[in-house]
Order: C-alpha cells, then sequence, then structure tokens
C-alpha cells in the first residue's frame, strides 16, 4: 500500500497521478497509456528526473518529457495516488492525456515549493496546481525560522 491508501498496481488507467517513492521525495508522473508518463525532468540539473538515482534542487528549468514508466521509476516503487480526487473534480482521462501530450517538449521553470513536479501533474488532471509535500516543505521552513528567530532572542535577553 502506498501513502493515503493508495495501493501499488501494474495497471494503471490514463489520467492517473502516479507517486514515484524517491530516497528522500516523492516524484510524480502521469500515466497517458501504453506505458507512458508525461513528467518534469530535471536536463541534467539533478531535479526529479527520469533517473531514479537523481536528486533534488532548489529551482531551475527543466523539460517535459514523455518516457517509459518502468524506466522513469527504475528500482524504486510507485503507486497510483490520485489522492486529490476528492477535493477536485478530475477532468475525463482523454483530456488529461490531451493536456499532457501538449506539454511534451516544453520547458518548466522547476522550483521545489511552488512549481515542482506534483504541481505539474495536478495542474493536468484538476487544473489546480497543488502540492502537499511543498507545504510541508514551505511548513518546515517556517518552523526553522521561528526557531531560530526564539532561539537569538532568548540570547539577546540573557
Amino acid at each position: 500500500m502506498g501513502q493515503n491508501g493508495t495501493k501499488q498496481t501494474p495497471n494503471p488507467e490514463p489520467g492517473d497521478l502516479i507517486e514515484i517513492s524517491r530516497p528522500g521525495y516523492q516524484h510524480w508522473a502521469i500515466y497517458i497509456g501504453n506505458g507512458d508518463v508525461v513528467h518534469v525532468t530535471g536536463n541534467g540539473l539533478g531535479l526529479a528526473s527520469s533517473s531514479p538515482s537523481s536528486g533534488s534542487v532548489s529551482s531551475g528549468i527543466s523539460t517535459v518529457k514523455k518516457e517509459k514508466l518502468n524506466i522513469v521509476v527504475g528500482v524504486d516503487h510507485y503507486c497510483i495516488n490520485n489522492k486529490y480526487d476528492r477535493d477536485y473534480k478530475p477532468f475525463p482521462a482523454k483530456v488529461i492525456v490531451e493536456r499532457a501530450l501538449s506539454r511534451v517538449g516544453q520547458d518548466f521553470s522547476y522550483n521545489i515549493l511552488s512549481n515542482n513536479c506534483e504541481h505539474f501533474v495536478t495542474d493536468l488532471r484538476y487544473k489546480e496546481p497543488v502540492s502537499q509535500q511543498a507545504d510541508r516543505g514551505v511548513g518546515a521552513i517556517v518552523a526553522a525560522a521561528v526557531f531560530s528567530f526564539w532561539v537569538l532572542f532568548s540570547r539577546q535577553r540573557q
């Protein structure tokens, strides 16, 4: 079972969100059929790419690619995770696939907090670019800033 009770399956349907568990983060793609996905890949910048060993950086120019799901997943695990279906109405599968294919080959201005691979695929599926992964990152940054301010303030009072 994947996050949020999703199950791993070798048979995703066109339009499904594919969550790939990489070391330290999740990479996202959209399944378009015939074993293919569309996703954001890093042009050698180390972004969440088709290479399962690629790391992640905070921002850069990426490319939207169509690739085989098994190549993108590599040795990592994946699951179908249409987790936002309860919050947003997905487009019909045919529309999602058309929207995804229309982006192949385009540059993508990647930002880990505001425009990442999860934002990309949720925009294709729902026209709502959302990312819980990014929201958790923003929360961690805010918590670290508050803690740092508290430490500095405490030291100044002593």
